[in-house]
């Protein structure tokens, strides 16, 4: 397993968590921006549940991005199943 900056979780329902719980919008905005404050290239794992079907992953990797470009950073989701 790869070590990264930022690990959240993508649960079945879609939601994104990092730590204790889910992230809106702007949590996630501001929790990329701390990870990343350094400029460089840098990557996110995503912990996808088991049967997370992938129209899921690929509207959390389309958020991910948005919020990503919002936060000013560089930053490229892995998804990983549990």
């Amino acid at each position: 397993r790869a070590e990264t900056v930022l690990e959240l979780r993508l649960a079945a329902d879609g939601g994104l968590a990092a730590g204790a719980g889910p992230l809106d919008d702007a949590a996630l905005t501001a929790a990329l921006a701390a990870a990343f404050a350094k400029p460089a290239h840098h990557a996110i794992t995503v912990r996808t549940a088991a049967g997370v079907g992938d129209d899921l992953v690929v509207a959390a990797r389309k958020r991910l991005l948005g919020a990503a470009a919002a936060a000013k950073v560089w930053a490229v989701p892995l998804f990983t199943v549990e």
